[in-house]
């Protein structure tokens, strides 16, 4: 049985913006973004869809429910634990599983 998931995302991005893309850094790779949206928004739109890692089971995680409830995209901004979902991407952020 396969199972589909389709994932729809709010976009933040302010009218006036014109689009202007910024980075930061996940790991080792420069992600895009627009104004107004988060990390987690920002990696997958750059096709990045494992944002986490289970500390557990040492697997790798994806962000789920996108609004901070399921605690599935944790990464470390800047040495800080934060919910990928629930921070807004900024400019020279280093971000790292």
């Amino acid at each position: 049985m396969v199972k589909v998931i389709i994932l729809y995302f709010y976009n933040k991005t302010p009218k006036n913006s014109g689009g202007i893309m910024a980075t930061f850094q996940f790991e080792t790779k420069n992600v895009s973004f627009k104004p107004g949206q988060s990390i987690a928004g920002a990696l997958f739109q750059s096709g990045i869809y494992d944002v986490s890692y289970s500390k557990q089971t040492k697997s790798e995680r994806g962000a789920f429910c996108m609004n901070g409830d399921c605690c599935g995209c944790y990464v470390k901004v800047d040495g800080h634990q934060v919910l990928a979902c629930r921070t807004p991407a900024a400019e020279a952020l280093h971000v790292k599983r």
